[in-house]
């Protein structure tokens, strides 16, 4: 794992936000945590041309004002290469295409198990080093 590599978080549900970024952070990994997808996108932008070294976006696919989906095809125009992983409870079969087709990873259902998350997470660390 990159000491200095980012994981882009993006979840508004709150408890379910401070859980995933106090996990990850507990086991070693940065992350920028968001509450909505537009200040995510903000914050990706700002990361990805000052070089910051970003190596996983994890987003809710159903979020208020941008969806998750609207989030990875925003990415994907400003680094294709960014390995995505969905966490969601609600993306249905044509969210779950697009979702495919934009290249995303894995897509974790809700409820997840916190180790299962970070199982996913190690495996995306482990290629991106």
């Amino acid at each position: 794992m990159n000491p200095q590599a980012i994981i882009l978080l993006v979840e508004d549900e709150t408890e379910l936000l401070r859980t995933i970024d106090f996990t990850l952070r507990r086991n070693g990994y940065r992350v920028d945590a968001h509450s909505d997808a537009l200040s995510a996108l903000e914050a990706a932008g700002r990361m990805f041309r000052a070089g910051d070294p970003v190596m996983l976006l994890i987003t809710d696919v159903r979020m208020p004002v941008m969806s998750g989906l609207e989030l990875v095809e925003q990415i994907r125009a400003l680094k294709p290469e960014l390995p995505v992983l969905v966490i969601t409870g609600q993306a249905d079969r044509e969210d779950r295409k697009r979702l495919m087709k934009l290249g995303v990873i894995r897509i974790l259902e809700k409820p997840f198990s916190l180790s299962e998350l970070l199982a996913e997470v190690g495996k995306i660390s482990a290629k991106t080093e």
